[in-house]
């Protein structure tokens, strides 16, 4: 039973309460505070063997937006630099997917150009926040709109049309800006705002620009240094030995995959395709160590028949297996799975 529903069914009163709430909240925050301490102890740890090895590459630059960072094996432009007690943490970047990356994942870092640096601040550009009726816009006064929480308020990006320029425009979640409206999606939706007791702000005018692109560059493959002889070697102006192509080399590297494939001109394939029988630049599948329930019901379907006639029954084993593997499965199997025994016949290669 918890501390409220004893409250409330006046098993014990308020100071009971608090006389068992108190403790079991002491031992919670002296649990916390142990761990915090631990945390500190251990980032302080790994902070002094970074500094023993020079510290972290991107500790020694000043970052700036405009310029490039090498993480993985892309060059990323930096949109802005977060810092925290004046120093950089993270920075964001035009990733494809995870845009903010954390300072200790920088391996390299190029200083921005003039024409790059005007370029991000470019795209970075907020457009004017305006105000006006709208359609769909819900109405209010500025000090509804100052009341309602930080939280739940904002502005929202509209693109450019054939009419109008990019602008920005106030928005709320609706049950602050419709307190009347009874419809509970419309209550949580985000409408834009349009402040009736503020002036009004048109829209800009359409101008014709083209989008501003910051573009990733992927980090070149340089050569491995591998000497196939004593006089040859595939990382040039290495004193005492003649420069190689990368593509004449027989290593199996990484280096050496990627210069033949550009030398092919055909798709890089993967390490772990190494031992598949199937031709240069083909796809392969890799076994599945836990195969899934496509794996299964491939693996019914191509099962060996001796005739049309049995082939829904000899197919039976492995469909077995599968309802096994998978609990799903279990509480369907066999009579669910009976239209799949007969489309099995019919069939003569598995769809998958």
């Amino acid at each position: 039973m918890s501390l409220w529903s004893a409250l409330d069914g006046g098993i014990i009163d308020a100071a009971q309460a608090r006389d068992i709430a108190i403790p079991a909240h002491e031992r919670t925050m002296a649990w916390a505070r142990r761990w915090l301490e631990h945390y500190e102890n251990r980032i302080g740890y790994e902070r002094a063997m970074l500094d023993e090895q020079g510290g972290l590459k991107a500790e020694g630059q000043d970052i700036q937006p405009g310029g490039r960072v090498l993480i993985d094996n892309e060059w990323l432009i930096v949109v802005r630099v977060n810092k925290k007690d004046g120093k950089p943490v993270s920075v964001t970047t035009n990733a494809r997917y995870v845009r903010v990356r954390g300072i200790e994942e920088i391996k390299e870092y190029q200083a921005p150009t003039a024409e790059q640096a005007a370029l991000v601040e470019k795209a970075t550009k907020l457009p004017p926040l305006v105000n006006y009726p709208g359609e769909g816009f819900a109405h209010m006064t500025k000090a509804e709109y100052d009341r309602v929480p930080k939280d739940y308020k904002g502005t929202n990006k509209i693109k450019a049309t054939d009419t109008a320029g990019a602008h920005r425009v106030r928005t709320c979640m609706g049950c602050y800006c419709m307190p009347k409206e009874s419809d509970f999606n419309k209550r949580h939706s985000y409408p834009n705002v349009f402040i009736t007791d503020a002036k009004r702000v048109d829209p800009p005018a359409a101008v014709a620009a083209e989008p501003v692109k910051l573009e990733r560059v992927p980090a070149a493959v340089e050569p491995c240094g591998y000497q196939t002889t004593a006089t040859t070697c595939s990382k040039p102006n290495v004193a005492g030995h003649q420069a190689i192509d990368c593509a004449t080399c027989e290593t199996g590297t990484a280096q050496n995959e990627a210069a033949k494939a550009a030398a092919e001109n055909r798709p890089q394939p993967s390490r772990l395709c190494a031992t598949s029988s199937r031709p240069a630049g083909a796809g392969c599948e890799r076994p599945q160590l836990f195969p899934t329930q496509r794996a299964w019901l491939r693996a019914w379907w191509n099962w060996p028949t001796s005739s049309p006639e049995c082939a829904c029954w000899s197919r039976a084993p492995a469909l077995v297996a599968f309802s096994t593997s998978c609990p799903r499965a279990a509480k369907w199997w066999p009579w669910r799975l009976t239209p799949l025994w007969a489309a099995a016949s019919m069939r003569p290669a598995a769809p998958w």
